[in-house]
């Protein structure tokens, strides 16, 4: 089935794997107006981690998150899809969105670096 998330905060999740803020396995996610803010995972996926399912964000914003291997934002493991759009995905950790074999489309996002003192900030993206 399908599990949705509409309208919540979810701040300060920390594991010692994958998802800090969200781990979604082989299901199919749907996050919309949702914030996923300064979570921490010890591997990957610090903010939303989807392995072998999907995942749909619309309008939801990453930010603040960390992952000490990859997707500080967002990771994306084995077969499965993301689509981000509407959002905003800014000031995560090094590589704030990682795809393995799946599919990531991302569109009409705010991107940004890795914190807010950075200069490069980029963003609205049309397409990535």
């Amino acid at each position: 089935g399908t599990v949705v998330i509409s309208g919540v905060t979810i701040i300060n999740g920390s594991v010692i794997s994958h998802g800090g803020g969200i781990r979604s396995w082989a299901a199919d996610l749907t996050l919309i107006n949702v914030e996923v803010i300064s979570n921490a995972a010890g591997i990957n996926g610090g903010g939303v981690y989807v392995y072998a399912g999907s995942a749909t964000l619309n309008g939801t914003r990453v930010y603040h998150n960390a992952a000490t291997t990859d997707g500080g934002g967002l990771y994306l493991a084995s077969v499965g899809t993301i689509a981000a759009t509407n959002g905003c995905i800014v000031f995560n950790s090094d590589t704030a969105v990682q795809r393995g074999n799946g599919t990531l489309s991302a569109t009409d996002n705010w991107w940004g670096r890795k914190k807010p003192g950075d200069t490069e900030i980029l963003g609205p993206v049309p397409a990535a």
